[in-house]
């Protein structure tokens, strides 16, 4: 498969031009910090009901730094609406904007393509290795490269794992320290925009409130947006939206 990928990529009549795009089409750099997400009439509908929304007319304005709580009960399209903000699937209408800290605007842009995202779910994936690979990756973890070793280890303490060796294998950690560990990623990485559905359900509150300090203070700069069902996430924004249900769908 991979050999007619490359076959098919050197193909001469497939070969495409590099067309300068408006500067507010322009794709942004993966490096980028969010100036401003703006949300405009966002409408997500409810699954096989016609005319019912899970999300109605939905306005939302987010600057560098700011927190977004998203509550309301179970059923509600929480996670749904947090799948649509990431570019995870698509919004039944209104417009994203994403403008950047160099002035790059996109319109309903897949957020990951143009930044650093980490996306934090109640369950996260981990794969068969040691903590310090699933941490770097993509990147590939060099037990030579001192300086990412110190990044990796750094990562650990912000997530409160630094009783962990960055050699134990990911297989032996319990849910809660899988959490923690997708926190770890996110530390490592230094995203623009963190992303977290739950991502704290099976922490005990005094772990919780201490990894929320840490990203309160080394990633003050990214956009955080999180669906919180708990005090201690709900408390932790700066702003909240509320997805509740009523005969038409959702009011916010």
């Amino acid at each position: 498969a991979l050999k007619r990928m490359l076959d098919f990529m050197d193909d001469p009549q497939y070969v495409t031009t590099t067309v300068d795009l408006p500067k507010s089409q322009t794709p942004a750099k993966r490096g980028e910090k969010i100036k401003k997400l703006t949300l405009h009439e966002l409408y997500i509908a409810r699954p096989g009901q016609n005319g019912l929304y899970l999300v109605s007319g939905l306005n939302m304005h987010l600057a560098s730094g700011d927190k977004l709580a998203i509550i309301g009960p179970s059923g509600a399209g929480k996670s749904t609406l947090l799948e649509c903000i990431a570019g995870l699937r698509p919004a039944d209408g209104g417009i994203i904007l994403l403008e950047t800290d160099e002035c790059v605007r996109r319109e309903n842009p897949a957020l990951a393509e143009s930044l650093k995202v980490a996306y934090l779910t109640q369950e996260p994936f981990c794969f068969p290795g040691t903590i310090a690979e699933n941490i770097c990756y993509p990147e590939q973890f060099t037990p030579a490269n001192a300086s990412q070793i110190e990044q990796i280890e750094i990562a650990l303490q912000l997530a409160c794992l630094k009783n962990k060796s960055i050699y134990d294998s990911v297989l032996a950690l319990s849910g809660g320290e899988k959490q923690r560990l997708a926190f770890a990623r996110g530390f490592f990485a230094k995203p623009a925009l963190w992303l977290i559905d739950e991502g704290t359900s099976a922490l005990d509150l005094t772990t919780e409130s201490q990894v929320l300090a840490h990203l309160d203070l080394h990633a003050a700069d990214a956009v955080k947006i999180f669906v919180a069902h708990r005090s201690g996430m709900q408390s932790f924004a700066t702003h909240t939206i509320v997805v509740g249900q009523d005969e038409r769908g959702s009011t916010l």
